[in-house]
C-alpha cells in the first residue's frame, strides 16, 4: 500500500484519488504518513535538481545504476 500510494502522489502530483488515500489509512497509516511520502518525495526531488544543475558524479559503487 506504501508503494502504490507513493505512486498515485508522484503521478497525480500530490493529488490522489480520494479512494487511494482511504485505503492507504484504512491499512493502518496515520494521515501523517502522507505527510512523510510528500517529504520523501520533496527531498527526492531537491536531490534531483541539485545534481541535475551542478554535475554532481555518480558514485563508483553506484555508476551500475547511473541514466545518461
Amino acid at each position: 500500500m506504501l508503494y502504490a500510494t507513493t505512486t498515485a502522489m508522484v503521478q497525480s502530483h500530490g493529488q490522489p484519488e480520494p479512494e487511494i488515500v482511504q485505503t492507504f489509512v484504512e491499512a493502518g497509516y496515520k494521515e501523517i504518513d502522507l505527510l512523510y511520502i510528500v517529504l520523501a518525495i520533496s527531498v527526492k526531488t531537491l536531490r534531483n535538481f541539485s545534481n541535475h544543475l551542478f554535475s554532481t558524479p555518480v558514485d563508483d559503487r553506484f555508476s551500475a545504476y547511473k541514466i545518461a
